[in-house]
Parts: C-alpha cells; sequence; structure tokens
C-alpha cells in the first residue's frame, strides 16, 4: 500500500514543476526499506490514530493503527 502511493507521485509529471534536485529519503517499515526517490516526505498515520495540537512528527514518521500522539508531543520516525 505504501509502496503504491509513493510510486503515485514519483512521476515526472508529478515533479514538473518543481526545480530541486532529488534525492532519496529512505524509510524503515517492519519487512524492509522503502526509497520515496525525494528529498522530502511527511508522515504516514495510520487509521483510527489521534495526533494532539502541537505535536510534531519528524519525518519519515510512521504512526502504527490507533496511535495517539499527545498535544506538545515530538515523535521521531515510529510509535
Amino acid at each position: 500500500m505504501i509502496e503504491d502511493l509513493i510510486k503515485r507521485t514519483n512521476t515526472d509529471d508529478f515533479y514538473q514543476n518543481c526545480d530541486f534536485k532529488l534525492e532519496s529519503f529512505n524509510f524503515k517499515t517492519s519487512d524492509n526499506t522503502v526509497e520515496t526517490k525525494t528529498d522530502k516526505f511527511g508522515s504516514i498515520v495510520g487509521d483510527n490514530s489521534k495526533i494532539g495540537a502541537n505535536a510534531v512528527l519528524s519525518p519519515g514518521t510512521i504512526l502504527e493503527k490507533c496511535s495517539i500522539v499527545k498535544q506538545l508531543e515530538l515523535i521521531e520516525q515510529t510509535k
């Protein structure tokens, strides 16, 4: 599922108006490492997860299903 999302956004049409050089941002899942082929990548939030006010999710953060992030909490990578 994650790989399909990355494939859809990682096309020439998607980046035709961008004037930056694409680097590779990788993140790890429980099974393997996924290469996004982009220099920026947000977070993946699992179903029914809740994120409190002013919480910060670092790039590449993966929240599992039903995760709860408290207000003002900093999350780096997986929770």
